[in-house]
């Protein structure tokens, strides 16, 4: 019991000395194996997973061993799996009679080999845990011995004193070396707020050394920037016993400010009470000075994009960049290249400090090249710094400065396309070094001011030939290599009555007629490719289905490394020069073919009278002959014979005297509708049973001045040749109605005088005629008839009658359609004659019966803020108000909308807002808008119908003027002088 004791004894002294944790266990190992029977020691930790066991130490007595160590090297033991699995588990000391007899020893077959049979261990715990397993084994098999158990127990506590000791001191190393070493500053004050430690980053960051600053108080690096509220905010906070953070600006014991962020802790005692404060702070000056920077140059990039010009923004700009570097003036001097000087253009003073005489000076003076910092930078074009301008020589205004405090200054050149454009200077009553993060920052501004002055002189340059384009009355389409279509101007829109928006994406396909042949086509994109441009000629159709002529040339748009990136289509509507072309022959044909029926006619009225002379004589002669003959007289069958022949005869000459319009006839006011109704009978018994009639007569009449029979005549005759044309039947359609004859319809048919007619149409559903047939209708003898069913005469006399009523007829027919004959007779302006509203005839082309408003009256004055997220759209409805008069105020979203209300709220006759924008919509900004101007005029656009905008838009009491997209510039100018006119 006593060596037990002795044995306990060292060991606890040995733990003691041991220099860490795995050296006290393997003295552990060691001596116990030396001072016993034991042979061999092993420890055993948890993975660091906690789930298994892994061999961590081991020592044996007997080199023959190695081989057990190695083993157990291999070995994972899960919690209950061999000898130390099983202590793990219960937390517990065990013992094995024999291990090589054990089934739940993984190691039985090697502990057999070495001779191994008796195994005890116990656990080494910590606050309850098992934090490892000790195992020893012995050559013999034993029985338990319980001091053995006690004395490995004692070791096994004594090394979990020793194992939380030397992970305490431990940590405390770690956490020393990390505070140390911390790229934080750290400083711990007591809880009156006396310094009692620093670090070396403190040191570092402060200038000031340990022994200056324990026992004094952080107030020492007070730089006065930040304001006592902020420090009486911290105090509070930590004192009340939480965590403060925040963003300090302090000064460094040489003098210079530097910022921290700063996270201030109260340490607390394991009573809760707070017993020092610990601060953690993390220098931030370069940040700072990069987001100062960063600022700067994003103010400046913000007050470009709202401008105009750059003289607009020229004060903005000098006020942003002193304010973020903390200087006192700005200037802006700007090349008059007459006088070969630089004259001040703008100039800008921080309110906090006064320099009256050197800005008076400023306002005055010139500089030429190479005088002065202004004019050193115009010579060098590069930046120039001067660190105290009251030594420089060549600084006119040096005198000033030093009286008004002026020191450190620096400038920099404003070049566009590598020319001086002029030179920006700044100047603060310090004394400061070139600062290159300054540098950086300027020139970033320079090169933002240089490509405004490039983007603005280059939007000039599109402006205009975006106008040129946009105005151009060629329609021009620009589409990419494949063909889909990009742009189109407004010439395009006009004639097609297609918007950019219908089109973009789409290829010029869609305006073909299906007219031009396609070779044609082929022909023109195929020739791109070979001397890269096509021309041509083409007919294609606009969006109402009209057709009209165009001559298009394609040619190829390309970038600065001769590729193709577009295809430029540019069009002439050539329809008039056409339609011209096509009216003067047409009208040549008709007068063609009017003076040939005219020479027809007096031929054959010349030829009628004779042959009536001729025939009188013979039928004269023939009747004195059946006089004097006996009635029973065979020679009496000739005479009546010839007397029928005469009679045909008679009327055939008639039919010419009426076709050359020579014959006689009498004029009367008589209604049409009585004269068709009075046909209508004998038409009735010509027609077959197969052909069904249908008469359909104006509900009033029209009274014209007419040979009544003739009338009948000539619808008798049609009637006749319907019937004709109809030999498995039909329909045979009369019709009368009272029409006007405008200028409209005489350019569309060719023929008229403008009054107010009677027109009876007669019309079948027949077999038709093809144009060769309708060009000689009229002629006489002219038959499509077999031989002997026809004179030739009927239409002819039908020509004639209406010509000889100073009427016009005029006949429409294709083959296998039918025929539908027109004829027009003057209405009479007899006191009889029903005093209404005539239908008019139009020009079968005209599509738009709307009238264009007068464009004077979508003209205005008044200011219009336009909020339209997509840019496209937001152009070109700027370009229309702006060309109509009004001024306008442009906003990319809802909130740039509600911005730029609010800075022009009194000014804004109306709101125009698209429906759907990013950041704010168009309905919650006008919300916010309204809140501010109640009386507001509003039009709002949207791609959703009027009756989907309504009901999920705005479904309330409120009205709102709402157009759908796309819609014509016309009629939107129309709307909106209509909204700001209602009262």
């Amino acid at each position: 019991m006593s060596d037990n004791l002795k044995l306990l004894t060292e060991l606890i002294h040995e733990i003691i000395r041991a220099k860490d944790f795995d050296s006290a266990l393997y003295t552990v190992l060691r001596q116990i194996c030396e001072a016993t029977e034991w042979v061999y020691g092993d420890v055993w930790l948890p993975s660091s997973d906690g789930t298994y066991l892994v061999l961590h130490q081991a020592y044996c007595q007997y080199e023959k061993l190695e081989i057990f160590k190695e083993k157990g090297k291999d070995l994972s033991l899960p919690p209950g799996v061999g000898l130390p699995g099983r202590i793990w588990s219960s937390k517990k000391p065990a013992w094995i009679l024999d291990v090589t007899c054990d089934a739940n020893f993984p190691r039985a077959p090697i502990a057999r080999e070495c001779g191994l049979k008796a195994g005890m261990g116990v656990p080494i715990l910590d606050n309850e845990e098992v934090v490892a397993v000790m195992s020893f084994f012995i050559f013999e098999r034993k029985e338990e011995d319980e001091q053995m158990v006690a004395l490995v127990a004692a070791a096994a506590a004594e090394l979990g004193n020793i194992l939380k000791y030397k992970q305490m001191e431990r940590k405390l190393v770690q956490l020393s070396s990390a505070v140390e070493q911390s790229v934080c500053s750290v400083i711990i004050t007591d809880t009156n707020g006396t310094i009692e430690y620093v670090n070396p980053k403190f040191i570092q960051m402060t200038g000031y050394t340990p022994d200056e600053v324990i026992g004094e108080n952080p107030c020492i690096l007070k730089s006065g920037v930040t304001g006592p509220e902020e420090y009486k905010d911290l105090w509070k906070t930590i004192t009340g016993g939480d965590n403060w953070q925040g963003v300090l600006c302090n000064r460094k014991k040489n003098g210079e400010l530097y910022w921290e962020l700063a996270n201030i802790s109260p340490i607390k005692d394991r009573n809760g009470n707070i017993t020092h404060f610990l601060g953690c702070k993390e220098d931030i000056t370069a940040r700072k000075r990069s987001e100062w920077r960063l600022r700067a140059q994003y103010h400046v990039t913000c007050i470009l994009a709202e401008s105009d010009s750059l003289s607009e923004s020229f004060q903005k700009i000098l006020k942003v960049v002193c304010e973020c570097l903390e200087w006192d003036i700005g200037e802006i001097w700007l090349t008059d290249h007459n006088a070969n000087v630089l004259r001040i253009a703008e100039t800008w003073c921080t309110p906090a400090r006064k320099f009256p005489k050197f800005m008076e000076l400023t306002k005055q003076i010139t500089f030429s090249k190479s005088i002065g910092l202004p004019g050193s930078i115009w010579n060098s074009k590069k930046t120039i710094w001067i660190e105290d301008v009251t030594r420089e020589t060549n600084f006119p205004r040096s005198i000033l400065a030093e009286r008004e405090g002026l020191h450190s200054a620096f400038g920099f050149p404003i070049i566009s396309n590598e020319d001086c454009f002029g030179v920006m200077v700044f100047l603060t009553h310090k004394i400061q070094s070139p600062d290159n993060e300054i540098l950086d920052m300027i020139n970033a501004i320079s090169n933002q001011i240089s490509q405004f002055i490039m983007r603005k002189h280059a939007e000039a340059q599109l402006h205009k030939l975006s106008q040129a384009v946009e105005q151009s009355p060629s329609t021009i389409i620009i589409t990419n290599t494949n063909g889909c279509i990009q742009y189109v101007n407004h010439g395009f829109t006009q004639l097609t009555g297609y918007t950019l928006e219908e089109v973009i994406g789409m290829t010029p396909s869609f305006l073909d007629s299906g007219i031009t042949p396609p070779e044609d086509y082929k022909r023109l994109w195929g020739s791109i490719s070979s001397v890269k441009e096509g021309e041509g000629e083409v007919i294609s159709k606009k969006k109402n289905g009209e057709f009209y002529y165009e001559k298009i040339r394609i040619s190829l748009i390309k970038d600065e490394r001769d590729l193709v990136t577009n295809i430029l289509i540019t069009g002439e509507d050539i329809t008039s020069i056409k339609e011209a072309a096509e009216e003067q022959e047409k009208l040549k044909e008709q007068l063609y073919h009017a003076q040939r029926l005219e020479s027809i006619g007096q031929l054959a009225g010349g030829i009628a009278h004779d042959f009536n002379n001729i025939i009188m004589a013979i039928t004269g002669y023939a009747n004195i002959l059946k006089m004097e003959l006996a009635e029973n007289d065979p020679l009496q069958q000739y005479i009546t014979k010839q007397l029928s022949a005469t009679e045909k005869a008679t009327a055939l000459t008639n039919g010419l005297l009426t076709f050359g319009r020579k014959r006689a006839f009498s004029l009367q006011l008589t209604g049409v509708n009585g004269i068709i109704k009075s046909a209508g009978g004998f038409i009735e018994m010509l027609m077959r049973k197969n052909i069904r009639q249908d008469i359909v007569l104006s509900e009033e009449d029209c009274f014209v001045m007419a040979d009544k029979n003739q009338i009948e005549q000539a619808i008798v005759n049609l009637s006749t040749n319907a019937r004709d044309a109809m030999p498995d039947g039909g329909v045979l359609s009369i019709c009368s109605k009272k029409v006007t004859m405008d200028g409209a319809f005489i350019k569309a048919h060719g023929y008229g005088k403008e009054g107010k007619y009677a027109l009876i149409s007669v019309a079948d559903s027949g077999i038709g005629m093809d144009e060769k047939t309708k060009k000689r209708i009229f002629e006489p003898f002219f038959t499509t008839k077999e031989i002997g069913k026809g004179t030739g005469l009927g239409l002819s006399i039908v020509y004639g009658i209406i010509k000889q009523h100073n009427g016009f007829i005029d006949v429409q027919s294709r083959p296998g359609k039918g025929t539908t004959f027109h004829m027009y007779l003057p209405l009479s302006n007899a006191p009889s004659l029903p005093d209404e509203p005539v239908p008019k005839i139009r020009n079968v082309i005209e599509h738009n019966s709307i009238p264009e408003p007068n464009p004077d009256s979508l003209k205005g004055r008044e200011k219009i803020l336009l909020a339209e997220d997509d840019e496209g759209i937001r152009m070109l409805l700027e370009n229309v108000l702006k060309r109509n008069g009004y001024r306008v105020i442009v906003a990319v979203n809802g909130e740039d909308a509600v911005n730029k209300f609010t800075e022009n709220q009194n000014s804004i006759q109306l709101l125009l807002f698209d429906v759907a924008m990013p950041v704010l919509n168009g309905k919650d900004a006008y919300g916010k808008i309204k809140n501010i101007r109640p009386d507001i005029k509003t039009i709002f656009m949207s791609g959703f119908c009027d009756d989907f905008f309504h009901k999920k838009c705005f479904s309330g009491e409120e009205e709102f003027r709402f157009v759908t997209k796309p819609i014509l510039p016309g009629k939107l100018l129309a709307i909106i002088r209509e909204v700001i006119d209602k009262q």
